[in-house]
């Protein structure tokens, strides 16, 4: 008995762009790259900041909780920005801000 094994890669590489990357290396380097610098459309309406997860500035202690202000550039911290987008979606039954976290 004898098997074929069908070759994945090369039926993907027909669709994929000439200039897609096959080092892993260099394609994580990117990820980052454009994780650092992308900004979303629109108008950014509001800003807020929330302990990170697993961070002493979200422990639960005993007692009535104080607030907090977190500096967020504090590695404790993850802020989160309100943008608002007049961009048409297809399909789109309702049109509401979009939040995106900034780390």
């Amino acid at each position: 008995m004898s098997s074929t094994v069908d070759d994945v890669q090369g039926a993907l590489t027909s669709f994929m762009p000439s200039d897609y990357y096959q080092d892993e290396k260099a394609f994580l380097a990117r990820v980052e790259a454009d994780a650092t610098i992308f900004r979303p459309t629109g108008q950014l309406i509001y800003t807020y900041t929330r302990p990170a997860p697993h961070s002493s500035a979200n422990s639960k202690g005993k007692g009535i909780a104080q607030p907090q202000i977190l500096d967020p550039e504090s590695e404790n911290a993850v802020v989160f920005e309100v943008y608002h987008n007049l961009s048409f979606r297809p399909n789109s039954l309702d049109e509401r801000p979009v939040t995106y976290t900034s780390r």
